[in-house]
Order: structure tokens, then sequence, then C-alpha cells
């Protein structure tokens, strides 16, 4: 009796190993074979991004090619953590060791950064505490400049989602900026580049330079002697 009831369990046991081995097997050719396309697909689009080559934008000159507007760069310091996450104690202590006359923003918002300008001579230091693993990251921020100049500051005009709106930024516009690049990049799960997946798609036209007839200093000594 006792042998009947182990070889019934016995007989179970083996169909149910040999239907979940079907199973598995079934499910591979599927994934394998028929599905393949489909799922490459998906795979792509979640790894590819295509991503945006901005055009540089041309200079406002003057008459003598003093430079009058340009396009500038500064360095931002971000928190790389995500949201809701708090910045360790031991970071905060490494970080106000390496910049005690700097008073950082409470490091608490990883929506803005905790920085908007950084020195050269910072970067040097942020480097080996971002090589050890502390959150946080240095991004390069093109910004329009002017020159420190009560006229430029009144006819230079204003941009805005890299379009002139006003003044001279808006005159020559069409000029000015140019026309954006496209490339696309292979990213990991911390949405990293892959090394070598640089694709680029589309060479940026870069805008061009504009020469007023304006002499700024002539313009600036006008305005001293109103």
């Amino acid at each position: 009796m006792c042998d009947d009831r182990f070889s019934r369990r016995l007989h179970i046991a083996v169909i149910l190993f040999f239907v979940c081995i079907a199973v598995i097997a079934a499910r591979t050719l599927y994934i394998g074979f028929w599905a393949r396309e489909k799922y490459l697909t998906e795979s792509e689009q979640i790894s590819v991004r295509n991503i945006t080559i901005p055009a540089h934008r041309g200079m406002i000159l003057d008459k003598n090619g003093k430079k009058l507007v340009w396009t500038g760069h500064r360095f931002e310091l971000w928190c790389t953590l995500r949201a809701g996450k708090a910045f360790s104690r031991r970071w905060k202590k490494a970080l106000k060791e390496t910049f005690p006359e700097r008073n950082f923003q409470e490091l608490t918002d990883w929506s803005i950064p905790l920085c908007l300008e950084l020195r050269s001579d910072e970067i040097a230091k942020l480097a080996p505490l971002i090589r050890t693993g502390c959150p946080l990251k240095i991004r390069t921020v093109r910004r329009r400049m002017k020159r420190r100049s009560d006229v430029v500051d009144r006819l230079a005009g204003d941009m805005r989602n890299g379009s002139g709106i006003s003044g001279w930024e808006l005159e020559y516009d069409h000029i000015l900026k140019g026309k954006n690049g496209r490339a696309k990049v292979v990213v990991d799960r911390r949405q990293n580049w892959l090394h070598g997946s640089f694709e680029l798609i589309e060479n940026p036209v870069h805008g061009k330079d504009i020469t007023l007839t304006v002499d700024i200093e002539a313009e600036e000594e006008k305005e001293k002697n109103k």
C-alpha cells in the first residue's frame, strides 16, 4: 500500500518536473525566436538616448571688435542623491572641511544646485571627494554674458530657451542662433554613457558673429556725460 502511494507521488513529481521543463523550453523558444525583435526593440528604447548637441551662439561685437555679448561657461555643483535621501554626516563634514569659507545651501533639496559658480581651484579640491564616492557632480552650464555697461544692458536684450526675445538678441537671432545637432548614446542603469556608444546623427551648425556699427566706448562716454 505504501509502495503504491509512493509510486503515485513519484509519478506526479516526475510529470510536474517535465511539465516545468516544457514550459521553460517553450518560453525560451518564444523569447529567443518569435518575440526576439520585440524585446530587442524594447531594450533599445530603454538604453538608447537621443541627445541634443547645442549650437554655439554667435558673439555681438562693436565696430572696433570689442565683445559686447558672448557665450561663456560656468561650473555648478549638484548632488547625485535621489529625492528624499539624506546627505550623510560624513560627507557634510568632508565638504565643510574642504570649503570652510563656502556657505553651501542646505543639503536637502536636490532639484537645485548646491553652488551656482565654482572656481577652478574649488573644482580641483572637489575631484578627490568625488573619486572617493561623495554624491556630488560638477555640471558645465552655458550662459550668455554681457560687457559691464549700462549701454549694453539697455540694448543687448534677453534670451529665453536659446532664442532672443528682445534687443539685439532678438533683432539678429536668425544669424546668432545656428542649429543644434543630434546624436544618440547607450546608457547604463544609472544613466551614464557607455564608452564608445556615442553616434553622431547630425552636426550642429554654429551661429555667426555680428559686428555692429556702434562704438561702445564712445557710447559709454556719452552716457557718463548725460
